[in-house]
């Protein structure tokens, strides 16, 4: 009894976490269903017990083994869900398991930082004691209690268990579908529901008898009418918003837009764009109007907008990037993500690179279905011509990526093997080598390359990966420091991002010294926010758009009229303007319509089970325990404007929304991207 006990509460010191990571008062507490949990989590303690009882009947020395197993297994997958939670802001599911076990060994400093905390520690103690008396409680048990006896109470606990797990839909307790499921499920119950069964409507009462019919009946693959319903989707998205035509009026440059359509129309493209398409954009970035270009997509890992664009930061921490964006670029100033979930980083090369949502409900492309027939910006780049390029300091093999990339059109790979054979082993932080002297070796790799033939390249920084800490290469000002005093983790972020601006911005300024600089093109992009809360005060529309907000800039070293455009933009974007500047066709699978379209593509992202979009005059944001909350955007920034305006909800286009991650999880789940 007391080692049931004292498992069942290190499985609610772990709720409690969750609660104080929410920020969430008692009354929150009850309705998100925190009850519910509580008993799920005794459900789970009571089949522990039951079998640890049941084998005792039969061989108490492997009982102590199978209890402490179990018990040990229990808290460990709910230790697991929280950190998970605690980082990506979801409950730990089947497919993260089963597509990223490989990533246990690189994470474990990401894990263990983000553990230390008071509630958790308690936590491991309290499952420790409660193996320690069960084991010794174990050595004392009377040999009078019979084995059928043994047996008899376990299947009693057993049932026990069935009871309670109907209690919460018997009494209201397990809430509405608003409640927090990391307070109203328990995760293994989760997983048992995802492996054996489709998984039930959010407002849906779970029961075990539902759950057995529902793994008897039916297929869990979709239809062909249901992968038409996908198809028509993803159509729709492409239509959603009817942007302007080429040679629609330009804003002047007032009202705060900033939009300039520098381009033909929206994707897809049915040819090739001509000369006269291709002539004015060239000319707007610097670049030759006419033959071939070279063109770089710089990935920086976990870089926001936040501090890339706000006043009082950006020129503390990015001052050598923003001034070289600031005099040769055109940047986007509201670009968005959508990779929130495990695998961010290939889940953003797959959206930029592709111009596809990534699967919003499942794992990242890349990890479970790197060979999908989907038309990248490599693979229609090598087919005119171009010699594609990827790099990264780490392994090019970790995530699939070197798998996916090849798939895709990539032919060559330069990685941490070729980085060390230059005699590069500086390390900053816990992933890959040195950004700084890897950006400078890429530099005369490109100018290598570059001689015999136009390339594509891509790649991405590392050294800015989570964990943060402070780190020498990126020393704090004084001021910053003062300020952001009791924010050690943030002070490790803006160290690390202080770093990448110094080698972001040499990399930059070398390659506009090079011989390549009359040629080319540099996308600069953060591959993804980061969810790390900064030492200012921001409502909570903000603080979803931090998570979803990154800098976006197109770099010319002979840029002379740089812009800041102003209107919404997403990752979607990036690929068709590419390929339009390179003078190719976009493939029309595409979903997104160019930087400099406005409309550009919609913004939609689901996370911890709540959806936020965002379309050219609507912002709508899934805040914790209410109805999705919108607001008037045209011609304002969620991210920086405290004060927006309020706007009805349109259910309809909530439920378009809502939908659509199930349509990307059954066209990549099946290979249906490609119309070919």
């Amino acid at each position: 009894m007391a080692a049931g006990l004292l498992l069942l509460g290190s499985l609610v010191l772990l709720r409690i976490q969750v609660i104080l990571d929410l920020g969430l008062g008692p009354t929150a507490v009850v309705a998100h269903a925190l009850p519910s949990g509580v008993l799920y989590d005794l459900v789970a303690v009571l089949l522990v017990s039951a079998a640890g009882l049941a084998v005792s009947a039969f061989s108490p020395a492997i009982s102590v083994v199978v209890w402490v197993l179990a018990a040990w297994s229990v808290w460990t997958v709910g230790l697991a869900n929280l950190l998970y939670f605690r980082f990506f802001g979801g409950m730990l599911e089947l497919w993260v398991v089963r597509f990223h076990s490989t990533d246990v060994e690189p994470v474990a400093t990401s894990a263990l930082a983000l553990a230390i905390r008071p509630a958790i520690l308690a936590s491991a103690v309290c499952v420790v004691i409660a193996a320690v008396v069960f084991v010794r409680g174990s050595q004392r048990a009377p040999a009078a209690n019979s084995r059928l006896r043994r047996i008899g109470v376990a299947t009693a606990l057993v049932v026990l268990a069935l009871l309670v797990r109907e209690l919460p839909g018997w009494t209201g307790l397990y809430g509405q579908a608003s409640a927090h499921p990391m307070l109203r499920e328990q995760v293994l119950q989760v997983w048992l529901r995802d492996a054996f069964s489709r998984s039930p409507a959010a407002t849906e009462q779970w029961t075990w008898q539902d759950q057995i019919w529902r793994a008897r009946s039916g297929t869990r693959d979709p239809s062909e009418e249901q992968i038409a319903w996908a198809r028509e989707q993803l159509e729709r998205f492409r239509q959603l918003g009817d942007p302007l035509p080429s040679g629609a009026p330009r804003d002047p440059g007032g009202a705060g837009t900033g939009a300039h359509r520098l381009g033909p129309g929206a994707s897809p493209f049915a040819e090739r764009p001509s000369t006269g398409e291709v002539a004015p954009i060239r000319r707007r970035l610097a670049l030759p109007e006419q033959g071939r270009i070279n063109v770089v997509v710089l990935f920086v890992e976990s870089m926001r907008a936040l501090e890339f664009l706000d006043e009082d930061l950006r020129e503390r921490v990015f001052p050598r990037t923003r001034e070289i964006v600031a005099k040769r670029g055109i940047s986007f100033t509201q670009a968005y993500a959508s990779a929130v979930q495990a695998g961010q980083s290939v889940r953003a090369r797959f959206t930029t690179l592709c111009s596809m949502l990534p699967n919003l409900e499942g794992a990242a492309t890349y990890l479970a279905y790197p060979w999908i027939d989907v038309p990248c910006l490599a693979e229609i780049l090598n087919e005119a011509g171009y010699r594609t390029i990827w790099f990264t300091s780490a392994a090019a093999s970790y995530h699939n990526a070197s798998i996916f990339e090849r798939a895709h059109g990539t032919e060559v790979f330069y990685d941490e093997v070729h980085f060390r054979k230059q005699g590069i082993v500086e390390r900053v932080g816990d992933w890959g080598l040195a950004d700084l002297p890897v950006l400078e070796e890429v530099v005369r790799v490109l100018e290598r390359e570059g001689r015999s033939r136009h390339f594509f390249a891509a790649l991405t920084t590392i050294s800015s990966h989570f964990p943060m800490s402070m780190v020498p290469e990126g020393p704090l000002p004084e001021s910053l420091a003062a300020e952001t005093a009791g924010f050690p983790e943030y002070q490790g972020y803006l160290s690390r991002m202080i770093y990448e601006d110094r080698a972001v911005a040499n990399f930059l300024e070398l390659l506009a010294a090079s011989e390549l600089a009359d040629d080319t093109l540099v996308v600069l992009v953060g591959d993804h926010s980061i969810p790390i809360p900064p030492h200012l005060e921001l409502t909570p529309v903000q603080q979803i758009e931090l998570l979803f907000r990154v800098p976006l800039a197109l770099i010319s070293a002979r840029q002379s009229n740089p812009l800041e455009i102003r209107h919404p933009v997403h990752q979607l974007d990036v690929a068709p303007t590419v390929a339009l500047v390179a003078g190719v066709a976009a493939p029309e699978e595409w979903l997104g319509r160019g930087l400099f379209m406005e409309p550009a593509a919609p913004w939609v992202a689901l996370h911890g089970g709540r959806l936020h979009y965002r379309t050219e005059s609507r912002a709508c944001y899934g805040l914790l325990g209410t109805a999705p909350s919108c607001y008037l955007s045209a011609g304002a920034d969620p991210l920086l404007d405290r004060n927006l305006a309020e706007a009805p909800e349109d259910a309809e286009l909530t439920r378009y929304f809502s939908g659509l991650g199930r349509a990307m999880q059954w066209l990549i789940s099946q290979d249906r991207l490609a119309s070919r």
